[in-house]
C-alpha cells in the first residue's frame, strides 16, 4: 500500500502542474478525497502554490472550490512567504459572483490571518465586505446565510475588525429560526461600549417577538451581555 501511495504521489505531482486547469483541479480533488491524504502533504510547496494560483484563474467554480479546500488545509503549515501568496491570490476571489467561492476565499484568508495577524489591516475590511455582500445577497440561500453568520461569530471573537455593519445583521421577517438565532448571537459578539446601546435597543425589540422560543433566546443573550459589561443596567434603562 505504501508503494501504491508513492506511485500515486508521483503521478499527482505531475498532474498538479498540468497546464489544463481541469486536469490540475481533478488532481487536487484526488488528494482531498484520498484516505491517506497526509502522505501527499509534501507535494504542496511554493512551486505548486504558484502553479495552482494560475490554475485558479482558468478553472471552473468546482475546481476553484477544490483548490481553496486544499489551501485551507495547507494554511496551518504555510511559511510566511507562501502565506503572502495565498492571501493575495485568495483576495482576488472575494468579490466572486458565486457565494460559495467567495466564502471559500474568506475561509483561507481568515485561517492565514490567525497565524499572521500583522496582515490583518490589509485584508480585514475586504473580508468583512465580502461576507456582508453574501449575507445580504438577494439570491443567498438561508443555509448559506447561516454558514456566513457562524463564520462571522468566530471571526469577531478572534479578529474584531472583521464584522459587518449592524444593519446587515438585523432580523428580517422572512428569516428562518436558525438564521434569527445566529444573527442575535452575532450581534451579541459584536457588542462593545460604543455599539452596546444600539444592539440592546435592537435586541429588546426581538424580545417581544411572538415566537416565544426565539424571544426567550434573545432574553438569554441580553443576560449574557449584562454579565460582560459592568454598569449595563443604566444602559438598559435608556433603551
Amino acid at each position: 500500500e505504501y508503494f501504491d501511495d508513492m506511485e500515486l504521489a508521483s503521478a499527482l505531482q505531475q498532474l498538479l502542474s498540468d497546464a489544463d486547469p481541469f486536469v490540475a483541479s481533478n488532481a487536487v480533488a484526488v488528494i482531498l478525497q484520498h484516505p491517506h491524504q497526509l502522505h501527499f502533504s509534501s507535494l504542496i510547496d511554493s512551486t505548486v502554490i504558484a502553479r495552482l494560483s494560475v490554475t485558479m484563474e482558468k478553472a471552473g467554480e468546482w475546481g476553484q472550490l477544490n483548490i481553496f479546500s486544499l489551501w485551507l488545509r495547507f494554511a496551518g503549515k504555510a511559511s510566511e512567504e507562501q502565506a503572502m501568496v495565498l492571501l493575495r491570490k485568495s483576495a482576488a476571489f472575494l468579490a466572486h459572483g458565486n457565494a460559495a467561492v467567495a466564502v471559500a476565499a474568506c475561509r483561507v484568508i481568515m485561517a492565514l490571518l490567525t497565524r499572521f495577524p500583522d496582515c490583518t489591516a490589509q485584508y480585514d475590511r475586504r473580508v468583512s465586505t465580502s461576507l456582508t455582500s453574501v449575507l445580504v445577497g438577494t439570491e443567498t440561500s438561508k443555509e448559506t446565510q447561516y454558514v456566513v453568520l457562524r463564520m462571522l461569530i468566530g471571526a469577531v471573537q478572534e479578529m474584531p475588525s472583521i464584522q459587518p455593519p449592524l444593519s446587515a445583521v438585523m432580523v428580517m421577517p422572512d428569516d428562518k429560526s436558525f438564521v434569527k438565532r445566529a444573527k442575535v448571537e452575532l450581534m451579541s459578539a459584536m457588542a462593545d461600549r460604543q455599539s452596546l446601546l444600539s444592539i440592546l435597543s435592537e435586541l429588546t425589540e426581538y424580545a417581544k417577538d411572538v415566537d416565544i422560543w426565539f424571544a426567550e433566546f434573545v432574553v438569554s443573550e441580553i443576560g449574557r451581555l449584562c454579565s460582560r459589561f459592568a454598569g449595563i443596567d443604566a444602559t438598559l434603562r435608556r433603551v
